[in-house]
């Protein structure tokens, strides 16, 4: 699809209108020569077209200074070279027909890819469930220190399938030596319901506290994993507690914050064994 052209750019336009307005204003109310007032009213145009001129000059040259730049970056990788060329083509062939919807598609398409890389490139990314971009167990199982949790999403998940190859790769980290602590955020209710899960991660070696929900701000009622203070995952969760998306980042200011976040949550935590009885009654 060719840009359209305007006849007129703002400066342009100001220019004319502005030696057009000299030229009157000295003819008219002023009494001056129409011949030099003429002149000295098509100077003041002709000096906004050189100065529209210079600025045209400038962004052409950046364009032509950044286009090469472009062009040694996918010089020298064939593999981005390959794709990029294979979108721009695809884009313009739907950009050409006459399909509106496709148009729309195709323009959403390319701003979401520039979206996700730039998250990246600013060190967090947003991956979809069940996508084989989220962390979870892949974090747990590359951890060589330390692993943070809160876990505040809907408990049903601890018996799932997925939980117990998740619960595998928890054990495997402390048996590594990795120092493993989960803060679980529920109502004693739901505790309650699940008091035989939180024994068996406090068997397997987790320090397990707990944080009843009415006792901390709502700030902290958050789920998720800090591994090594290095990387961090957590999930977005629905107004009934499950899960939607989750949130990577290696940034290193985000990650401060969360350990922080964390830290804020022992202190509003008890270990499990100074509440269990209470869990049991």
């Amino acid at each position: 699809m060719k840009p359209q052209r305007k006849l007129f750019d703002t400066l342009q336009f100001a220019g004319v209108c502005s030696g057009v307005l000299l030229s009157v204003i000295l003819i008219f109310p002023v009494k001056q020569d129409p011949l030099g007032s003429a002149i000295l009213g098509l100077g003041v145009a002709l000096l906004f077209q050189l100065f529209d001129l210079q600025l045209r000059q400038n962004e052409s040259e950046r364009h032509i200074l950044e286009a090469g730049a472009l062009s040694q970056a996918l010089y020298r990788n064939d593999w981005l070279f390959k794709h990029i060329r294979q979108i721009v083509e695809d884009y313009q062939l739907v950009q050409e027909g006459g399909f509106e919807l496709f148009k729309h598609r195709a323009a959403d398409a390319v701003i979401e890819c520039r979206n996700t890389l730039h998250s990246m490139a600013e060190g967090h990314l947003i991956a979809d469930l069940g996508s084989s971009f989220t962390y979870g167990v892949q974090a747990v199982v590359g951890a060589k220190i330390s692993v943070k949790a809160a876990a505040a999403a809907n408990p049903a998940y601890w018996r799932t399938t997925h939980a117990e190859k998740y619960l595998q790769a928890n054990l495997e980290a402390v048996r590594r030596g990795v120092e493993f602590k989960r803060v679980f955020i529920q109502t004693p209710d739901t505790l309650r319901e699940i008091v035989d899960l939180l024994e068996e991660q406090s068997s397997m070696g987790i320090d397990v506290y707990i944080a009843f929900t009415n006792d901390i701000p709502k700030a902290l009622r958050e789920d998720y994993l800090i591994v090594d203070d290095h990387i961090f995952t957590r999930l977005e969760l629905t107004s009934d507690g499950h899960a939607k998306e989750e949130r990577i980042s290696i940034d290193s200011v985000e990650m401060e914050r969360m350990v922080s976040r964390f830290e804020a949550l022992l202190r509003h935590s008890r270990k499990l064994d100074k509440v269990i009885d209470r869990l049991k009654q």
